[in-house]
């Protein structure tokens, strides 16, 4: 597990964006987490701007971590290049840094707050 190092092929540091949006997926089975492990690369690629800051997994959820400064571009860019991609995403949502409380992105019009699992 490549835990929360991350990389990118930018010179941006994570604390350099406002906000940190999280992708959330079910990894259940091994074969998901891999799975899932490669997204973080595809993402790498996909949002040059952004800085893909690596993954957490637990209670059969995988995390995805992501330092912006354009929390729904860059939600919508990442679901364009994972488009298809299975397992597919439960949830998403973003937070600026100076803020504890996440807004959800996915699913639309869920009211449920979004938390980190």
């Amino acid at each position: 597990m490549r835990g929360l190092e991350g990389h990118s092929g930018r010179d941006k540091a994570p604390m350099d964006h406002a906000y940190q949006l999280v992708l959330e997926f079910e990894g259940k089975t091994l074969h998901d987490f891999d799975r899932i492990s490669e997204f973080e690369e595809i993402l790498m690629d996909a949002l040059p701007a952004d800085v893909v800051d690596g993954h957490d997994a637990g209670q059969g959820i995988v995390n995805i971590f992501i330092h912006t400064d354009r929390p729904e571009q860059c939600f919508e860019e990442a679901m364009r290049a994972l488009d298809g991609a299975e397992p597919g995403l439960s949830a998403a949502g973003y937070r600026a840094k100076t803020e504890e409380a996440y807004i959800r992105l996915w699913p639309k019009g869920d009211p449920t707050p979004f938390r980190l699992r």
